[in-house]
């Protein structure tokens, strides 16, 4: 049998319980007897570990085991207890040590605070004395300070006496004779000058308030302080120069310290630091040994090679003032307590003596004279030499910062090159387009492309060179004009009316020299038939009517190509001015106004030209025996006559030139309107002729073949026109007993009307219907 458990101290440490104590008890002492007598387990327990009990089976035993379990227990509890009194006992004795040890510490501490308090009430006491004695020690101070200034107003009083009584400066204190001494001279001398003028003043004051007189002392009084001002002002002016001399010398030397130290003195005068900073930029190598730009006086570049030799020349020139503004900055930073000013002066001097004298040099305008090569070379020049001086300017900007607004100082120098731009662009465009005009013989797109492209550079340009806000207004005057009904030469739209008018105007005049001839068979050729009539017709056409068809459709291509200039080129730059924009617009619409209105008046000139010409044609070539040949001559009733196949040869090959050349709503209204006048030419051609019944076929023929030339234009209106004249050709054909018929049933037209053609019979006068002639049948309806 085993011995059972231990009990030791560690057992009632942490969460002790008895309960917990005695079963653990237990559970070991069943567990060792289930182990020596082990039982089967019911089969309800398998499955379930956590469930499974070791139950001895013989109680007896189980009950002696716990006795003999818990006697032991007994024991080694009475033992713990043994163990712990004396633990308790050894405690005790070592805490009744401790407080002991700490009651002795308790009394020094009590003993130490009472001498702290002691300390801190002595250390209020010593703090309300010092407190006090601070007091004491400010008004010493104050007093010091009082006394100070006394003592200084004495010593300015007696300064001051001092220049009043003296004759000559050598006769002044030390501290004015020794040069070691200069800026406490300085400060000294505007110390007394500031007492002198404070007297007079005060002086003057009491002087006006008063009507009594002033007494002689008065007066003799008030006449030294003014003497000793006037010497006060001569010593300052002569230690002045005495620092200045310094000065220079100092420069001469590169003498940074001495340089300052003379900068310091100088800010108690008058005029400050102004007169050094003049001296020294007047001594600096680009004013003494300045290299000028390559073109002398009055001589202007006058091709691209010496544009650019200029244009290094400036460039190097503005890179060395760059270089040096550098250098004398942090020379100027480390001299003078203010360098703002300095660097100032030393920009307006630069932009006065140096860029400004460059400029004048090389932007020479050309003589009014010079051709449009010149003046654009100048402008070009121009353009360049103003970016690159803006380029300089934020360049030395960056350096000067808030000292000078050194843009400014760049679009300053260019006010008298400037100064009535645009106009120099709109004679540079004037003179092009006075040269192109002369040359150009009939109306092209090449010079209104060129006109484009010399308008975008100029604006291009106009875009560098116009001052802040006034962009918008150059642009409109290259573009329109001053406004639309006052156009400026040199303007875009002047430029492309003044040519679209003269294109107009020279292919009417050649349309008109070329139709005031009849189109005859000499101008066919030995043979006339369809063939060379229709060949020669195109050639007629061509450097006739065809001139005005070319320019007309050009004038539209022309309109297109400014209206899309205006949306590249011009619009964007009128952005900010509504009157601007507006003006240019309604210049742009007022322009394709007029054109079409001159397209419009050339066209009905030409036309009107073209169908006397074709009238001519068949009032030459129509003969009288085509309609009513003589006895025994044989018609070729399937052919037209010489004089339809020339007519409407012409009208065939003007039909296809406009097809050709103009665009869909001009070429619509033009086809109409030659439809219209071609049967209204017919008209008339047919009333200077009488008709045989051979005849009349031969006029209906020629009325087919006119037809057949017009269906081309493929309007309704023209093919009713000419159907009613080829049914009145009938009425030229028929039989007399069958006119009537015709009249009433066919054609339904009324007989007066119907008259107007029977009339032009051959046998008019001589047929009869029954009794009655055909001038009695249809002399009333």
């Amino acid at each position: 049998m085993s011995a059972g458990p231990s009990v030791h101290l560690d057992t009632f440490k942490g969460n002790y319980a008895a309960s917990s104590f005695l079963t653990k008890l237990t559970d070991q002492v069943l567990q060792v007897e289930g182990r020596t007598s082990p039982s089967k387990s019911s089969p309800s327990s398998k499955g379930s570990p956590a469930k499974d009990k070791r139950i001895p089976a013989d109680p007896a035993a189980a009950v002696e085991l716990l006795l003999s379990s818990f006697e032991r227990a007994e024991k080694d509890l009475g033992k713990l207890q043994l163990q712990v009194d004396q633990r308790v006992q050894d405690l005790q004795q070592a805490l009744a040590k401790e407080e002991q040890t700490f009651q002795v510490q308790i009394e020094v501490l009590e003993a130490h605070a009472s001498d702290v308090q002691s300390s801190l009430l002595q250390m209020d006491t010593d703090i309300g004395q010092i407190g006090h004695s601070t007091r004491l020690g400010d008004r010493i101070q104050a007093a010091e300070a009082a006394r100070k200034r006394a003592k200084n107003a004495g010593e300015v009083m007696t300064y001051l006496a001092e220049f009043a009584s003296v004759s000559d400066f050598s006769e002044l204190s030390e501290l004015f004779q020794d040069d070691n001494r200069l800026a406490e001279a300085a400060a000294m001398t505007r110390q007394i000058l500031a007492l002198a003028n404070e007297v007079m003043a005060a002086k003057e004051r009491a002087g006006s308030s008063s009507t009594a007189v002033p007494s002689q002392s008065s007066r003799a009084s008030q006449q030294g302080v003014a003497q000793a001002i006037d010497r006060l002002e001569d010593y300052r002016n002569l230690l002045e120069h005495r620092v200045v001399a310094r000065f220079d010398s100092a420069v001469g030397s590169s003498d940074l310290g001495s340089m300052m130290a003379c900068a310091r003195i100088m800010a108690e005068f008058k005029r400050g630091e102004t007169s050094l900073m003049q001296r020294y930029i007047a001594t600096r190598a680009m004013f003494m040994d300045a290299k000028e730009v390559q073109f002398t006086e009055g001589r202007r570049a006058v091709d691209a090679a010496e544009a650019i030799t200029a244009m290094r020349s400036l460039g190097g020139l503005y890179k060395n003032i760059l270089a040096a503004v550098r250098d004398e900055a942090v020379v100027m930073e480390q001299v003078f307590p203010n360098p703002g000013p300095a660097m100032a002066m030393l920009i307006h001097r630069i932009f006065e003596q140096r860029i400004q004298a460059a400029l004048d040099r090389l932007l020479v305008a050309p003589p009014l004279n010079a051709g449009p090569e010149a003046q654009q070379q100048h402008l070009k020049l121009l353009t360049e030499a103003y970016k690159r001086t803006l380029a300089l300017s934020d360049s030395l900007q960056e350096i000067v910062r808030e000292a000078a607004d050194v843009q400014e100082l760049a679009e300053e120098s260019f006010g008298e090159h400037l100064a009535d731009y645009p106009a120099s662009e709109l004679a540079w465009l004037q003179d092009l387009h006075n040269s192109t005009l002369g040359k150009v013989g009939r109306l092209a797109m090449e010079p209104v492309s060129q006109y484009c492209s010399w308008n975008a550079e100029a604006v291009e340009r106009c875009a560098t060179l116009s001052q802040e806000g006034s962009l918008p207004r150059h642009v409109r005057q290259l573009f329109v004009g001053p406004s639309p009904r006052q156009p400026h030469l040199g303007c875009l739209l002047d430029q492309v009316s003044a040519f679209l008018q003269a294109g107009l105007v020279g292919a009417g005049a050649q349309c008109n020299s070329t139709c005031s001839n009849p189109f005859s068979p000499a101008t066919v050729g030995p043979v006339l038939n369809r063939s060379s009539a229709a060949k020669a017709a195109e050639k007629v056409i061509e450097i006739g009517m065809g001139s005005v068809l070319e320019a007309v459709g050009l004038a539209s291509t022309i309109i297109l190509a400014v209206r899309q200039h205006y949306l590249k080129v011009v619009e964007k730059r009128l952005q900010g001015s509504a009157p601007d924009a507006a003006a240019c617009a309604a210049g742009l619409a007022g322009m394709v106004r007029a054109t079409e209105e001159r397209i419009l008046t050339s066209l009905q000139v030409a036309i009107t030209a073209f169908f006397a010409q074709v009238e001519r044609t068949l009032t030459t070539e129509q003969k009288r025996v085509d309609f009513r040949p003589m006895a025994g001559m044989v018609l070729p009733l399937d052919q037209p006559t010489d004089a339809c196949l020339l007519a409407s040869s012409l009208i065939d090959a003007l039909l296809r030139f406009a097809s050709a050349t103009l665009q869909a709503t001009n070429l619509t209204s033009f086809c109409a309107e030659v439809g219209r006048k071609t049967h209204a030419l017919l008209m008339t051609h047919m009333q200077h002729f009488s008709f045989s019944p051979a005849g009349a076929l031969r006029w209906k023929r020629d009325v087919n073949e006119y037809t057949e030339t017009l269906q081309v234009v493929r309007i309704q209106a023209i093919d009713e026109k000419m159907e009613e004249l080829a049914s009145m050709a009938n009425m030229l054909v028929v039989a007399p007993d069958s006119l009537l018929g015709l009249v009433d049933s066919s054609m339904r037209i009324s007989h007066r009307t119907a008259l107007a053609t029977i009339r032009l019979r051959e046998d008019f006068r001589t047929a009869k219907v029954g009794s009655s002639t055909l001038a009695a049948i249809f002399s009333g309806d």
